[in-house]
């Protein structure tokens, strides 16, 4: 898979990845410090793929079964700022 990742990404403007996608997919070490700090891992592949403009995920957290947070994150190659998009309950 990262063959093939590393093969499509030099086309990508925009890329839906977060942690879960850093570490196996695309060989980026984990952050032992603070493991949710996905700004950590955008800088990673902004480094990796510098071309790239947006990188951005969801998170979504399950309370209950009727009940679900969702929220997402960004980083912006032209602000290099991460924020939280929305967060409905």
């Amino acid at each position: 898979m990262q063959k093939v990742l590393s093969t499509l990404l030099p086309f990508v403007d925009y890329c839906s990845a977060g942690r879960l996608d850093a570490i196996p997919l695309l060989d980026i070490e984990e952050n032992r410090v603070n493991l949710d700090d996905v700004s950590f891992y955008y800088e990673k592949m902004s480094k990796l793929y510098p071309h790239i403009k947006v990188f951005y995920s969801t998170l979504r957290e399950i309370k209950y079964t009727s009940s679900n947070s969702l929220s997402a994150t960004e980083l912006a190659r032209m602000a290099i700022t991460l924020k939280v998009i929305a967060d409905r309950f």
